[in-house]
């Protein structure tokens, strides 16, 4: 690197605006609760992977959790990552043990919610939803492939948010 690039970097670096942003984004990293270990790929990406080679179904929100939050060798990302797990295990041998007696279906995405919290404009263990839409999700809609969820968090069939047309590309390259 010559010198003139040098100083350019030094200034960058130590200029106003980009030692302010820097400051703005360590408060926000310091907020997340633990890493996700997604890497480049999106959540439904990822899912769409993992789904079982026999049935084609798509992994539950509880098992998509610990892939994204568990290290290649199978270990946490940290301790709360890891507390957090067991309590959507727990719970969901609980409601499944409840299930079976009483005859009702089995609500994974109310465990989630329950035990991971709801964030504006983000499902915990599917992702983010378009701007405007609802981010509610039923349990049926947690096995539906992202074809067929689309429509739901679209709302208005004609709804012009380019966002949502971004969204819809994504999932025509993914099929």
């Amino acid at each position: 690197m010559s010198a003139e690039d040098w100083q350019k970097c030094i200034d960058l670096f130590t200029s106003h605006t980009f030692v302010e942003r820097s400051s703005k984004n360590k408060i926000n990293r310091s907020k997340a609760k633990y890493l996700s270990m997604q890497g480049l790929m999106s959540f439904s990406a990822t899912r769409y992977d993992e789904r079982d080679p026999k049935t084609q179904q798509w992994p539950g929100i509880i098992d998509s959790f610990k892939t994204f939050h568990t290290f290649r060798d199978g270990n946490w990302v940290n301790l709360q990552a890891a507390g957090d797990y067991d309590k959507l295990v727990e719970l969901r041998e609980t409601q499944h043990t409840q299930v079976a007696s009483s005859g009702a279906s089995l609500d994974k995405c109310a465990i989630a919610k329950e035990v991971l919290e709801e964030r504006r404009g983000h499902v915990r263990g599917v992702g983010q939803v378009p701007k405007g839409t609802s981010p509610s999700l039923d349990s049926t809609t947690a096995s539906k492939t992202p074809q067929e969820t689309s429509h739901q968090f679209s709302g208005d069939p004609h709804n012009n948010d380019p966002r949502l047309a971004m969204y819809e590309a994504q999932l025509r390259r993914m099929q």
